[in-house]
């Protein structure tokens, strides 16, 4: 009946998904690794020319005063700030405080 019908079917659909899961795993997996290596040579490609041209260190610098070199960007400015922020708002210089 169904059930013969349904072991056999199974015994001829369910290698041929294993082989394709395989199959698609090997190539995921393949995609993978060329993405990867794109990643590195562009990544070799790009510090040659920050090296090259100098600029390698600009960036290094650029990066420690956008991000601080791991430091709270919260903390800093209010130790910056602090002593500007305890004057009365009426003996606040304004150009001191507007960018």
């Amino acid at each position: 009946g169904n059930t013969a019908f349904g072991t056999a079917l199974a015994g001829i659909v369910l290698p041929k998904v294993r082989k394709l899961q395989l199959s698609l795993e090997v190539a995921d997996s393949a995609l993978s690794q060329a993405i990867h290596e794109a990643y590195v040579l562009s990544s070799r490609a790009l510090l040659k020319i920050l090296d090259a041209r100098g600029l390698r260190s600009h960036m290094v610098s650029l990066r420690r005063f956008f991000l601080l070199e791991h430091g709270d960007f919260f903390t800093q400015f209010m130790d910056t700030a602090e002593e500007e922020l305890r004057r009365e708002a009426k003996d606040v210089v304004l150009s001191r405080v507007q960018v």
